[in-house]
């Protein structure tokens, strides 16, 4: 199978949430190691979390910017896009891209979803670049803190909130110097308010966070994590690629398709 003659430069153009910017994270090592700049289109929040061995060949771009903006950085370069509409393609060909390769950015059979890029774009998937900590392997098993993240982009992936304050006063139990952070996106307002009616959030040794800056979570995670526990989510996703031990629990969602990338990543049920 032979891969795409791509130019000297190409153009990325990768929406969504969190966990989907962080797996493309492997399309953007190909494409840094195949062409001499990569022009990434995403969400500005998500710059700093470009690993810095690709700060020499990426240049970031927001994506809210202005669509003929976007079509003018196309031109006369090779396009990955996560946005698979005719009439959008037809537009970058006509504004002059060298050619436009389309990636779903949902597939819906089991086939992991970095797979499914890697074959459409007709790359190697190396068996190693799923147990990647593409963050850094920043895991340090001295840590005492179990970080947990009970939401993600939809109520259907969530497990019950008592199946995480049970882990956590578990975990409490087992250690008196062990320590419990929950953290909450902008979207987790409800499941914020049934923890601290909880009884774990009595516990001296409980702490939360509400997430305002992604670059911080990232390094609270880094730094704090023993070991996390979550959905599958955008943090989940991101803990998986700092190194951390991380437990995932699949709901709603294919984990064949949507596990996340890391070195310990382990896939749990909930009854």
């Amino acid at each position: 199978m032979t891969s795409p003659s791509f130019a000297a430069e190409v153009v990325i153009i990768r929406g969504g949430g969190l966990g989907d910017f962080l797996l493309t994270i492997p399309i953007l090592h190909i494409a840094t190691i195949q062409n001499d700049c990569v022009h990434l289109f995403t969400r500005a929040q998500y710059f700093k979390l470009v690993p810095p061995q690709f700060h020499e060949r990426v240049q970031c771009h927001d994506i809210d910017l202005s669509l003929e903006y976007i079509k003018s950085v196309c031109k006369a370069r090779d396009v990955i896009s996560f946005w698979n509409d005719a009439r959008w393609i037809k537009e970058l060909e006509e504004e002059g891209a060298r050619q436009v390769i389309t990636l779903d950015p949902r597939p819906n059979f089991p086939k992991h979803v970095v797979s499914v890029f890697f074959s459409v774009l007709k790359w190697k998937m190396e068996a190693h670049y799923f147990l990647n900590a593409w963050l850094g392997d920043c895991w340090d098993p001295k840590n005492k803190t179990l970080w947990i993240h009970p939401g993600s982009g939809s109520e259907k992936k969530n497990a019950p909130i008592h199946y995480f304050t049970d882990r956590a006063s578990s975990w409490l139990r087992n250690n008196e110097s062990h320590q419990v952070v929950f953290s909450f996106g902008e979207a987790d307002s409800s499941l914020l308010s049934q923890v601290k009616q909880s009884v774990i959030s009595q516990n001296a040794r409980f702490h939360s966070y509400e997430i305002s800056c992604l670059k911080l979570l990232m390094e609270r995670i880094r730094t704090e994590a023993a070991c996390y526990l979550g959905n599958d989510s955008g943090p989940t996703h991101m803990a998986a690629m700092l190194g951390v031990p991380t437990e995932v629990v699949f709901i709603s969602s294919n984990p064949e398709i949507w596990k996340p990338l890391g070195p310990r990543v382990q896939l749990l049920g909930c009854e």
